[in-house]
């Protein structure tokens, strides 16, 4: 059961949920327009942080061991905070290198913001994905998933008979 919902590509909750083609409209046709809208400003914060991220990469790189997670995590910290003030300033000094002092300062004040909502859009994108691939599969393939919908019934009811056997035999073993 569990190697045919690998094979099929989707999880135990997108097997359970029952979409039709108008849920599929009203949930994933407004989230992927929203997507769509926000993709500028995405990409601005992405454009804009890449650096600082490519710094944070870099030191996790060159001072942490992969197999050790929690100094991964810490490198990955500490090249940030060293990663974002370096590319802010060399950003900011081309910005006011071509625009002048307010041009810069305005650009500055923006990527921090920005970098943030390019790191949540990135998420939500992700998430937006899975959920209009899924939606797809429970589409295309009613037939496979009503056959999957069945198996997971028949392994429940058998789980749950076991369950009660087991119960059954140790309610009356008894005390010792």
């Amino acid at each position: 059961y569990r190697r045919l919902l690998e094979r099929v590509g989707i999880s135990e909750s997108t097997l359970a949920r029952s979409l039709s083609p108008a849920a599929l409209r009203e949930e994933g046709l407004p989230r992927t327009a929203g997507m769509i809208l926000a993709l500028p400003l995405a990409f601005y914060g992405l454009v804009n942080n890449l650096l600082a991220a490519r710094i944070a990469a870099l030191s996790v790189r060159l001072f942490a061991r992969k197999e050790d997670n929690t100094t991964v995590a810490l490198q990955r910290v500490l090249g940030g905070l060293v990663g974002l003030p370096v590319s802010y300033a060399l950003q900011g000094a081309a910005v006011q290198h071509v625009a002048g002092w307010p041009a810069a300062l305005g650009y500055l004040a923006t990527c921090p913001a920005s970098g943030l909502f390019a790191w949540g859009y990135l998420g939500r994108l992700a998430r937006t994905r899975v959920t209009l691939e899924e939606g797809a599969i429970l589409l295309t393939h009613r037939r496979l998933l009503g056959n999957l919908r069945r198996r997971r019934s028949a392994l429940r009811r058998a789980l749950d008979a076991a369950r009660a056997r087991t119960l059954q035999k140790i309610d009356g073993a008894g005390p010792d």
